[in-house]
């Protein structure tokens, strides 16, 4: 009933199943993960329109509402006869966090199913990083794995970071970016390791380079 819940849905769907692939997971894993993940804000559907896009904080009640919607997309998801119960229990569990501070039942790290660690980190990337009208911020990719890992251990799993780190462009193509040695270029091919960027300014403007992402790349400046 809304397209960018879709939207969110499928990208969350495609980083965790990166995510879990890059994590060894066997391929009938990776798929429960992957059904999971593109379902696991189902619970939505169910939680009013108004409070979902309102442009403002939200009052007590009406997070309260919100957070209703892991269990109601559990409550469906688990009822489905073809559907893998450690499906339903992303839907139930991705809001979960390591350190207790979740929803709906505040569970220890240890009471966190894998799979919905995983869709934490993929969803809440992807809530940084996509671009709404009424967002105060909207986070870049490199900013978003910095938030993410230094939240971690204490609200997401290390590990997962980690591998989130080794599964996304940290600075996408079309990302405008400051070199540690303060050359200005823009990145033209993207890897999570590697990147080729062509330099803006200067003797060697226009020339292509790769260079690594951690080592060499400062910060991205905007999108092109």
């Amino acid at each position: 009933q809304d397209e960018f819940i879709y939207e969110h849905s499928v990208n969350v769907c495609i980083i965790s199943s990166i995510i879990g692939k890059n994590m060894g997971l066997a391929r009938d894993k990776v798929k429960q993960l992957a059904v999971g993940a593109l379902l696991h804000d189902l619970g939505k559907v169910y939680v009013s329109q108004e409070i979902l896009n309102k442009p403002t904080s939200l009052t007590e009640e009406e997070f309260k509402q919100v957070k209703e919607h892991t269990k109601y997309g559990f409550e469906v998801l688990r009822n489905l006869a073809d559907l893998s119960i450690l499906s339903a229990h992303v839907a139930y569990q991705h809001h979960e966090r390591e350190d207790g501070s979740g929803y709906p039942r505040g569970l220890p790290a240890e009471e966190i199913h894998s799979f919905a660690k995983i869709v934490a980190v993929a969803d809440s990337f992807e809530a940084m990083t996509a671009n709404r009208n009424y967002k105060k911020k909207v986070f870049k990719n490199d900013e978003a794995v910095r938030q993410l890992t230094k939240e971690a251990p204490k609200r997401y799993d290390a590990t997962i970071v980690e591998t989130l780190k080794r599964s996304v462009a940290l600075y996408p193509v079309g990302c405008r970016v400051l070199l540690r040695n303060g050359e200005q270029a823009v990145v033209v091919k993207a890897t999570p390791d590697r990147a080729f960027v062509r330099i803006l300014a200067g003797k060697k403007q226009g020339q292509v380079i790769e260079v690594n992402p951690e080592l060499q790349i400062s910060k991205c400046l905007d999108l092109t």
